[in-house]
């Protein structure tokens, strides 16, 4: 059973590739689909309003929806840095009538199983006004330099969601702040 996917999406030479995987590991890596970069910019303080999963947020400015990811995915692209493109994304699926609790324990073995990614810290904090658990994590794909994704999961109205900020290591400290206005930004609709 699924509890959570999500994997960041990786971007070299104009193309993303993005591998949505099983469990809640967030990184466990199942496919691969390769899309163009050619997107238009959103305004500033846009808001993105998903009605069938029920949440909104504020794009960050600058940032690009990429419409060709698969439902029930959605991802923004911001810049490029150290040639990785920093994105931001979020997924939602039904948690199983799961708590927070097991959500969270569901990670964690996921997160020991997969070889691509290696838990640095998690620490509680919420979402929307929601009990939450934020992981930071290396990634190490293969062929390619590690990223850090910063995650925050939660679960609301049976269904589990994460928000996912990836980017180069030396420019996650410069986009902590997009993220935090983002998931200051997180509001249920249902």
């Amino acid at each position: 059973m699924t509890l959570l996917s999500n994997t960041p999406i990786t971007v070299r030479n104009s193309s993303a590739a993005i591998r949505p995987g099983a469990a809640i590991a967030f990184l466990v890596l199942a496919g691969v689909v390769f899309v163009p970069m050619a997107h238009s910019a959103p305004r500033a303080e846009q808001r993105f309003k998903d009605p069938q999963f029920g949440y909104a947020f504020t794009i960050p400015d600058g940032w690009t929806q990429k419409k060709s990811i698969p439902r029930p995915y959605v991802a923004f692209l911001g810049p490029v840095d150290q040639g990785f493109q920093t994105n931001l994304n979020v997924y939602s699926e039904p948690a199983a009538n799961k708590t927070l609790a097991e959500y969270v324990k569901a990670a964690r073995a996921s997160f020991a199983k997969d070889k691509s990614a290696r838990l640095q810290s998690d620490s509680r904090t919420t979402l929307a006004g929601m009990p939450a658990v934020q992981f930071q994590s290396t990634i190490k794909l293969p062929d390619q330099d590690p990223t850090i994704a910063r995650q925050v999961v939660t679960v609301h109205a049976g269904r589990g969601y994460m928000v996912t900020l990836t980017a180069a290591p030396s420019a996650l400290k410069r986009y902590l702040p997009t993220f935090k206005k983002v998931l200051s930004s997180f509001r249920w609709q249902r």
